[in-house]
């Protein structure tokens, strides 16, 4: 091999047990090469020579992949390619610090080293015979293995030209193909690829404070919400994830099994005074892959920063051609006043757990933070929220639940009309309680037009198109809320509910055992397989799974009602006589209406009674119980009254 050689001097980086050397594109642990692609060792070459200095991102994009449009993902699959390298052998200390919704900063101690080496001049090397080695290089890596070359054999300009212009082409048509054509999926690392659903696992709480346990739910509920918001990828709702927030040894990969995702986002919160950290790691749940993993270290006035920051990381992870429009949703804030948000995460913790007691510790965390922050949107949708709920759950009387739902609801529509779960529970308190079809189902269209993986919204959707007689399409929207939460125990039996005002009860029994297999102590499964095996004609059978319902729900007024209507049709009416005494002696703070002693009128064949209980429920304003009567099969024996018809006109309903 033919040339001149020359001194030089070469830079070398060392850091932590690694020695980086630009040049050459080569980053040594020891004496073994770490691998990594170009464009990675740019990136930590750029890092370390401006080592202390925070790069943000646009800097780093501008420098790796100047006049390229290329996405922000290469740059985060490039940062996270150089972590697992650099720790793949559990190398201690921080190298790469993130600093979120910025940039980057490398922190470790750098070392710059100096040496002098033997170059090559003339880069068109030749062997003795005069043509091009193969082997030949630019640099050689020891000078004493470069002795006594000769001189090479010039080649004329005009072919050296020739030859410079066909290899700039070729590159240049290269770099066309790379940067400028779509990329497809299959050209990203293979990790990310094909993931097309996750859950979001409570966090983990490290704290000695037993106060923080909201925080683990909390997060994780603000999370759902986010990156719920994106349209490619079905993010399991928190009720679905809550079960594991008691269980600190649940294996995640585990737990997405059980809730049939492809990846799972697991992680620890330790909170001391005010500093805040968070380790999180998303995970593949088929082979149990590392897709991406953080560690955030902060003040807790920066907790939004913490959040939008892993919100923003999983979605890349996961996303390949995330859009600007999704950006801007991922990195949406509700408030600026840290303390505010803190009530809200404790109030949608205690939301959560749909107990009465923890409906009523809910309701006073949010209005805390409305007194916080009166422009709080999320806070007054939590409000609602507990309202539209708290009939059942705590058995206030409608009266008073609903209208405050709508007012809350309304209200954090005038401040943000963008966000998906005020129009939800509008559109429930719209048709549950006022009767007013029309906007309802408007709201109901718009939150699924905001989020349309918001499983609620979809079953609350259902009930609306079942009470106004669109059976077909109130299967499929219940179908479509199971098909985002599949495990759901009230979706599971909703559905149920649903099959049977379309008259389907085999389809119904089928969804409601598996409810029950998920726990054999759901009411509303008990409840509503009660009602399938009476439409069934199987009395026997619905007796034994309303008595089971009543004694969980300890006489909640629906059940004794249904109950009593069996009763009589199987020829017990000395016990729905029985019901009937009970339902009159019941308060109405118990939520007991007019209604509920038709449902067992009904039973008994006494119409006129039935039906002038049920004008009665519709002159008190009782709409939130009359709201089925259009699709309820109970009501069937009725259907061709003209009292009936009326009553289905003062609420709206054509007959």
């Amino acid at each position: 091999m033919k040339g001149t050689i020359t001194k030089g001097l070469r830079r070398f980086y060392e850091f932590g047990p690694f020695r980086l050397d630009p040049d050459r594109y080569r980053l040594f642990r020891g004496d073994e090469v770490v691998q990594l692609s170009p464009k990675a060792i740019e990136t930590l070459a750029l890092l370390v020579q401006n080592s202390g200095k925070l790069l943000d991102r646009q800097t780093l994009m501008d420098t790796l992949w100047p006049d390229v449009l290329v996405e922000e993902a290469n740059l985060t699959v490039a940062i996270s390619q150089l972590r697992k390298a650099i720790n793949e052998n559990g190398d201690k200390g921080e190298f790469i610090q993130t600093i979120p919704r910025v940039g980057y900063r490398f922190v470790a101690e750098v070392r710059e080293v100096v040496e002098e080496r033997a170059l090559l001049r003339d880069t068109q090397l030749r062997d003795d015979n005069g043509a091009f080695s193969p082997s030949s290089q630019s640099l050689a890596d020891e000078p004493q293995a470069l002795p006594g070359l000769a001189k090479p054999k010039r080649i004329p300009w005009w072919r050296g030209g020739m030859l410079a212009a066909a290899t700039m082409l070729v590159l240049g048509l290269i770099g066309l193909m790379i940067f400028w054509r779509p990329v497809p999926k299959s050209n990203l690392p293979a990790n990310t690829a094909e993931v097309k659903s996750m859950a979001v696992l409570p966090f983990k709480i490290l704290s000695a404070d037993a106060g923080d346990e909201y925080l683990g739910v909390g997060l994780a509920d603000a999370l759902i919400t986010q990156i719920g918001r994106i349209r490619q990828i079905l993010v399991r709702p928190t009720g679905a994830v809550q079960k594991y927030a008691e269980s600190h040894t649940q294996d995640p990969l585990t737990a997405g099994r059980e809730l049939r995702v492809e990846a799972v986002l697991d992680g620890t919160v330790q909170r001391d005074a005010d500093n805040l950290r968070v380790t999180v790691r998303l995970l593949r749940v088929g082979d149990g892959a590392v897709l991406w993993s953080g560690k955030f270290d902060e003040k807790f006035r920066d907790v939004f920063t913490v959040q939008e920051s892993i919100a923003q990381e999983v979605a890349r992870a996961l996303i390949w051609n995330l859009s600007a429009e999704d950006t801007k949703l991922l990195t949406k804030r509700h408030t600026d006043n840290v303390e505010a948000y803190r009530l809200y995460l404790k109030g949608r913790y205690f939301w959560n757990k749909r107990t009465s007691a923890g409906l009523q510790q809910s309701l006073a965390y949010f209005r805390q933070a409305i007194d916080l922050d009166p422009t709080y949107a999320l806070a007054y949708s939590g409000l609602a929220d507990c309202y539209a709920v708290l009939g059942w759950y705590g058995n206030h009387p409608f009266d008073e639940t609903f209208p405050k739902a709508k007012a809350l609801s309304e209200k954090a529509l005038e401040i943000d009309s963008d966000l998906a779960e005020p129009h939800a529970t509008l559109g429930l308190a719209l048709h549950s309680y006022y009767s007013a079809w029309a906007r309802a189902e408007n709201e109901y269209k718009r939150a699924l037009e905001l989020n349309p993986n918001y499983a609620t919204a979809h079953d609350w959707y259902g009930w609306y198109l079942i009470e106004v007689g669109r059976r077909d399409e109130s299967v499929q929207e219940m179908k479509r809320a199971l098909a985002l939460d599949p495990i759901s125990l009230q979706i599971n039996a909703d559905l149920g509910a649903v099959l049977l005002d379309a008259y389907r009860p085999d389809e119904a029994i089928k969804y409601l055992k598996a409810a029950l297999e998920m726990d054999q102590d759901f009411t509303e499964a008990h409840f509503t397989l009660g009602r399938a095996y009476r439409q069934k004609g199987d009395f026997e059978q619905s007796i034994t799974e309303y008595e089971k319902a009543r004694e969980l729900s300890h006489d909640r007024p629906d059940i004794l009602s249904e109950l009593g209507n069996t009763y009589a049709l199987a020829g017990k009416t000395a016990k729905a006589m029985g019901i009937l005494s009970q339902l009159n002696a019941m308060p109405r703070e118990n939520n007991v209406s007019p209604y509920h002693l038709a449902v067992v009128f009904v039973g008994l064949g006494e119409k006129e009674k039935a039906l002038a209980a049920l004008e009665a429920a519709a002159s008190e304003g009782h709409s939130g119980f009359l709201v089925g009567l259009k699709a309820e099969p109970t009501f069937d024996p009725l259907r061709n009254e003209p009292r009936f018809q009326k009553i289905l006109m003062s609420i709206g309903l054509t007959p």
